[in-house]
This record gives structure tokens, sequence and C-alpha cells, in this order.
């Protein structure tokens, strides 16, 4: 019997408990321990799939399943199996497993994934005033550019012109001409550029933002106006180029000659693209160029491909700096729906650096709501203790008289210098990475700051239980799978398999169900091909003799011929031996060229035996599989003796349909 299927069962149960409601009635109790509406749905749901029909036979069949799981819970707790220092161990192990994965999906990656796509709606159009910190000197350069930007920033809450000031201040060259205007832009912004993101999908039109950070500068932005996401189109083009000293109306003109051979359908538009387009990496391929996104071409251009609106359509001649485009679209690729675009943005997300500063910003919040409080001086007094030859070493070791000064506190919980002692000295490859040009007390007050995120994620996991009904029911469940697997092996499966006594008692009243079809006796005769020639002279003397005589006649002086009885029923026997299904009956030789060296064999049916009852040890594995059933079945009747079980009918009948 396999553990983890009840394991499974647990999981499958909790997958998608919702968080209960004060007013989630009571369904049914088992020893006064109720089980909720919620709970059942959501099992019964998750279970049957698409046959949750809630119809009263299918609602009632899985009552009753529910019901007779819960009573071997009752059953377990009461032989306190819960109290099993392994089972303790078995679930702290799957918690501790269990929870920083789940917090950190709740509290950031869920988080971080939705509002990702729920951007990835919109686009939004914006401006910026650049300040680049590329080329600085040292640390207080970055500062200054800070400052420099706050002052621009100032000026425009005075109620100076962005435009302006954008042409004034701004060092990013191709946009401070134009009033710094960027164009549009979708999520998920670029690696580095989140916080640049968060500004323009936070503020509203018309509204300026800043100074935030990137990883090229600081900017200062001016959010000009958001509309519905253009998302990608997938297109061809026809590409007449504006060729120097050539006159632009001859070209357009071969454009229009084009466009009207295509449109009257005179010319499909791949060969059109092949024998015109200017193109000749798109016009190859039928003008073919993929997908494009927005604000990657001109805005011309971009604008009338995405005024394509349906599949196949070709759009006007287009006229942009570089020439003429007549464009088809193909395949606009739209928004799927978030479950299916969860994947693949995550899949992003955990390569930006915003999946840290996500986890930076849970980390701020957990310890406001542990009411976090650092204890004056103790840190200082830590970092003052240790020795400047050696704590960046391998060879530092804490004191060995524990230091109870208290660190900082948290709801329940403190931390001494004696608990960052030991925890420093586990870091010994963080400690060595420093390396001898570090300062002592940087590297000391890294080690603190890890130090502390570690103890806050452990107050917030700690937590999960009371924050997380979901969490906490999940527990539940798999401490009952743990339960349910060990009464279940105690009362049920240890004595099916070992109670012989038991099982040949009760065999005989199952034995009707294990019967053999008429079987044979079947003698398989084996000779190698170097003794071929006396093939025929030993099939008529094994249709006569015993094998054992047939064996003493030809292997008196060599391995001539070599035999395997085995026994097969009618219906499981080979083809050839059903042929001749009588006792005496021979099959024709059959030769195996494959085998090293060839052989040559034949069967020979030495006995029928009749159709009858199995023997109990012929059926041992079924058998005990039925004895199973029948100690589950008489296990269930004597626990729903033991134990009441009160339905509340009234709201078993308010979940028919």
């Amino acid at each position: 019997m396999n553990k983890h299927f009840f394991f499974l069962f647990a999981i499958l149960v909790m997958a998608v408990l919702p968080t209960y409601a004060q007013d989630d009635p009571v369904l049914f109790t088992v020893n006064n321990t109720p089980v909720h509406v919620s709970e059942f749905k959501y099992i019964y749901e998750k279970s049957n799939g698409t046959e949750a029909d809630y119809s009263r036979a299918s609602l009632e069949k899985y009552l009753d399943l529910y019901k007779n799981f819960k009573l071997k819970i009752a059953l377990a707790r009461e032989k306190k199996l819960d109290t099993i220092p392994a089972l303790k161990r078995e679930l702290e192990g799957y918690r501790k497993k269990l929870a920083n994965s789940y917090l950190i999906d709740k509290e950031v990656t869920d988080h971080l994934a939705k509002e990702a796509y729920d951007r990835m709606k919109s686009d939004v159009r914006i401006s910026h005033i650049f300040f680049s910190l590329k080329h600085l000197r040292s640390p207080g350069d970055s500062l200054a550019v800070y400052k420099k930007a706050l002052d621009v920033k100032k000026q425009l809450d005075q109620g100076a012109s962005f435009e302006d000031l954008a042409k004034k201040y701004s060092e990013d060259k191709p946009s401070k001409e134009k009033g710094g205007d960027i164009g549009y832009f979708t999520a998920i912004f670029p690696s580095g550029f989140y916080q640049l993101e968060e500004a323009a999908y936070t503020t509203p039109v018309g509204h300026i933002a800043g100074p935030v950070r990137s990883v090229s500068g600081y900017h200062i932005i001016k959010v000009t106006d958001k509309r519905p996401a253009r998302g990608e189109m997938e297109i061809a083009q026809i590409l007449f180029s504006k060729e120097d000293g050539k006159d632009v109306s001859v070209i357009r003109k071969s454009a229009e000659k084009a466009y009207n051979a295509i449109t009257k359908g005179n010319l499909p538009f791949e060969d059109a693209a092949r024998q015109f387009s200017d193109d000749k990496v798109t016009g190859a391929k039928g003008g073919y160029v993929g997908y494009i996104g927005i604000n990657r071409f001109e805005p011309e251009f971009e604008d009338a491909v995405f005024a394509l609106s349906k599949d196949g359509q070709i759009s006007g001649i287009v006229e942009s700096s570089i020439g003429f485009h007549i464009v088809k679209r193909l395949h606009k690729k739209q928004l799927g729906a978030y479950d299916k675009e969860k994947r693949g943005i995550l899949t992003k997300l955990r390569k930006d650096p915003r999946y840290q500063l996500a986890i930076d910003a849970f980390i701020e919040k957990t310890k406001k709501e542990a009411e976090f409080a650092e204890k004056p001086g103790a840190l200082d007094k830590w970092i003052a203790s240790l020795p400047d030859s050696t704590f960046l070493t391998h060879k530092w070791r804490p004191s060995e008289e524990k230091d109870n000064t208290v660190l900082f506190t948290m709801k329940g919980m403190k931390a001494t210098i004696g608990d960052l002692d030991e925890y420093a000295y586990r870091a010994t490859r963080k400690r060595l990475r420093f390396g001898r040009n570090t300062k002592v007390s940087d590297g000391a007050k890294e080690i603190y700051k890890d130090f502390v995120n570690d103890r806050v994620m452990a107050y917030a996991e700690s937590t999960l239980e009371s924050k997380y009904p979901e969490f906490k029911a999940l527990m539940r469940e798999y401490e009952e799978g743990i339960l349910l697997f060990d009464i279940s092996r105690k009362e049920v499966w240890d004595k099916a398999s070992e109670d012989s006594t038991g099982l040949a008692a009760f065999y005989p009243q199952i034995q009707d169900q294990f019967k053999w079809e008429e079987r044979a006796t079947v003698v398989t005769y084996t000779i190698p091909k170097l003794y071929e020639k006396q093939l025929p002279k030993i099939r008529k003397i094994a249709k006569k003799k015993t094998p054992a005589k047939v064996l003493a006649k030809f292997n008196k002086s060599k391995d001539v011929v070599s035999m395997a009885r085995e026994t097969f029923e009618k219906s499981k026997a080979p083809k050839g031996v059903k042929k001749v299904w009588h006792k005496g009956g021979m099959t024709e030789t059959v030769f195996d060229v494959n085998r090293q060296p060839q052989t040559a064999s034949f069967m020979v049916v030495e006995k029928i035996i009749p159709a009858g009852p199995k023997k109990l040890e012929d059926a041992r594995g079924y058998a005990i599989a039925k004895y199973q059933d029948y100690l589950e079945e008489h296990w269930v009747q004597s626990l729903q003796n033991k134990y009441k079980v009160h339905v509340n009918k009234e709201v078993f009948e308010s979940l028919v349909k």
C-alpha cells in the first residue's frame, strides 16, 4: 500500500479549500468535531471534476466516503498517533520545506505576477528628464546627480514647463528635443527599470513623478497618455525604398501599382513581395517580418499596422522616412487569461531585480507587523568585540560563553548577541568573501543585516497558520494523511498480510471467485541446430516416452536435447499448444535463428488438468486484497458504532441541485 497515495488524497482535499467564513455552516460532525460545508464542497468538486453535478446520488456517495475518512482520523487521535515523535518530526520537516516557498509565493511572487499582468493590459506614454549616472568618479557624484534632479523637480513643482526643462536639462539626446517624449511603453519594463515602470503605471495622466532611480540614472517623468495595450502583431510587408536622387512620386506610383494588383486579386501578396520589395531579406520570404511590438518603429508605420482589424487584412500605402510600405496582418497576439500567462511572466520576473526589491519590501512590512525593535548600542557592542585579525577568516570562533544581550525583539521573539555569534560562525563562506580589504565593521553589518532578515522570515513563517487559513488547513490535511496511513496499517494492512490463520479461515468464503480454467502441463524440448538431423527421432520418442526417458536416451555423451515444464491455462497458452490441446499433443518444430547458437524446439502436452478452484497459495495476493476489503468494511462498521456521526440534513439538502 502506497503511503503517498494517502498524502496525495489529503493534499488534493486541501488544494482549493477556501477561507472559512463566519457563516460557513457545519455539514456534519464526527465525535463532535465539525466539518464545514466549504471544506466538503471543494473536496467534492476537486475529487469529482466535471462529474461534480451536485445530484443527490453523487453527494450522498461522497458524503459517505468522507465521513468514513473522518471516522478513521478520530480513532487515530484517540490512540494518540498524533503525539508520536516520528510523526511530529515528519510533519515539521514537511512544514519547514513548504513554508518558505509558500510564503514567498503568496507575499512576493503572486503579487508581482498579478501586478505585471494587470499592467500588461495597458500602454503608457511618458516623457522624461534624464540625469545620467554614467562616468561617475565617486559615490559622492551620485548624490550630486540626485540633488540636481531634485532641483529640477522643485522647478516643476513651482510651475515650470516640463518640455522646456527637458530641453534644458535632460541628458537623453534623442528625446530632449521633443520635450522629453519617449513614446509608449508596456510592462514588463527591462531589467533594472522597475521603479520607472512603477512610477509610469501609478502616476495619473498629466502628472509628474520622480526622481526615480534606474540602472542608467535618475528620471523625472510625466505621464502623457494611457491606452489599452496594443500587444504584438505578426505582419508581412512590401517596402519601396526612398532612394537618394530618385523622385518620390515615382516610387509611390510603383507602390500603387503593386497595391492595385494585390487588391484586385491579380497578384498574391507573397508573390508581390518577392517581385517588388526592396527589403530583400523579408521579400525572399514573401514579405514575412514576424511579430512587432510598440515603440520600435516610426509612429506612422506602427499606427497603420495596429489599425488592421483582422487577420489577412492589407493596409493602404503607408509612408515612413525610409519609404512606402504595404502591410499585411497575419496574426494578433492577444494577452491570454492570467493563469495561462502567469508562468511566462514569472520566468521573466525571477531574472529581474524587482524580485529582490519585493522581498526586501516584504521584510520591511513584516518588521512593522512584528513590532521589530532594536536595542540601542547592542549592535555596536557586538562589532566592538570582534577581532580585526580573524573575524573575516576561517579562524574566527565565537566566545564559548554565550552573550545574552538582546539585539532586537519581535512579537514573542528575541535575538541575542549569542544568537548572532552562532549565525556569523555558520556564515563562514560569506565572511571569507568579504576579503582582507573590507573593514570588519562593514562585514559585520552585512552579516547582521542577513541575520535580521533570516529572523524576520522565520517570524513570518511562524504566523502562516494564523494569516493563511488555507495553509493551516493544508498542514492539517497533511497530518491527517499521515494518521490515515498509520491507523490503516495497524488496523487493516498488517493484519491482512500477517494474520495467516484469519486469512485461511476467510478464504473459503471467497474461494469461488478464484478458479482455474482447464490447464495443460506442457514440456518444451529444445535441440541445438548442430543436432538438427536427430529431430525426427527425438520427436518420435517424445511422443511416446516421458521426458526423463527422452533425456536419458539422447544425452548419453552430449547434451543433445533439453527440456522445460510449464503449466498454462487454455486462454493463456501459446497458439501452437491450443491447436493440439489434448494429452500427447505435439506442436510443429520452431527454429530460432536469432538465438546463438541457433535452436529448434517443439512442445508436447503432458497432461490436461480439469478446471477447478484455486488453493489459497495459488491466489494469495488476490486473497489478501479481498481480506483487506473485508477487514476494512468491518472496521468502518465498528467505527460507526463507536463514534457518533451527525449530519445536518437541512444543510445537506441545500447542496442538492
